[in-house]
């Protein structure tokens, strides 16, 4: 899937991102960028609200897993996402993840050879000036159809 049909699916399948206005600024084999606006996602104390920033981190595992692998084949699942704050987000917040080609054909051959393939990420949430103001670990599993 390209960038502009996994926003449309996203924002389509889980409300709460269309309203929170989480965009995809790149996805391609192995790689994506996304972003959270600050303007409609701040707390009562004037920072980014943590479970936008968790929002962020969380979907990137599925965002990569679908900008990578066949949607009509294999989907993603999240299994648990921990996350440390490490200073207020004030700004648009970022968050990039990629793999390695071997990677990426490890996790194939797992879901070619057994229907599932457990994934770990580690993604930095940045913000309009590169700081990293957050840290997310990230356990997912993608799933051939059927399974």
């Amino acid at each position: 899937m390209n960038t502009q049909a996994i926003n449309q699916f996203i924002h389509q399948a889980i409300p709460f991102v269309a309203r929170s206005e989480l965009k995809i600024l790149e996805a391609k084999s192995g790689y994506v960028k996304l972003t959270m606006p600050f303007a409609v996602n701040t707390n009562h104390v004037g920072s980014m609200y943590a479970g936008a920033q968790f929002t962020l981190a969380e979907i990137t595992g599925g965002i990569l897993f679908m900008s990578t692998f066949d949607p009509k084949r294999f989907y993603p699942l999240v299994k648990e996402v921990t996350i440390r704050y490490k200073a207020p987000m004030q700004s648009d917040g970022f968050v990039e993840a990629k793999w390695s080609a071997d990677d990426i054909a490890n996790i194939q051959q797992a879901l070619e050879q057994t229907g599932k393939a457990d994934f770990t990420l580690e993604m930095p949430l940045t913000n309009q000036q590169g700081q990293t103001v957050a840290f997310a670990y990230g356990l997912y599993q993608g799933r051939t159809l059927g399974h």
